[in-house]
């Protein structure tokens, strides 16, 4: 499966490929399952429209960037790149009040790596 910027910069050709993508993203499916559920009772019309016209695809990409629909998944993946840099500093041995100016990590998160 292609990562989700690939997705956006090239859609998929099938409706199946379309509701999987959104399924591995965890996080569009359960806040739209409405939306996840036309796709799948009617994969064949939704495929049809997205070989139409890539605007319905422009639509559902520019609709995703906009909400917060991804604002979870990436506190989470900026959290977990914060502590592995935290981590690299700490064993470069850069001291702590640095580390806490570079990252957005509390002293507590910080102290327990």
């Amino acid at each position: 499966m292609k990562p989700f910027n690939q997705i956006a910069a090239d859609p998929p050709e099938d409706a199946e490929d379309t509701t999987q993508a959104y399924a591995e993203l965890n996080v569009v499916e359960p806040k739209n399952a409405y939306l996840v559920g036309i796709i799948k009772a009617n994969p064949s019309v939704f495929k049809e429209v997205m070989l139409m016209s890539t605007e319905a695809w422009d639509i559902i990409v520019t609709t995703i960037e906009e909400s917060d629909w991804f604002k979870e998944r990436d506190k989470e993946k900026f959290k977990e790149r914060d502590l592995e840099t935290a981590r690299k500093m700490k064993l470069e041995n850069i001291p702590l009040d640095m580390i806490l100016k570079i990252t957005p990590l509390t002293r507590q998160e910080v102290e327990a790596l």
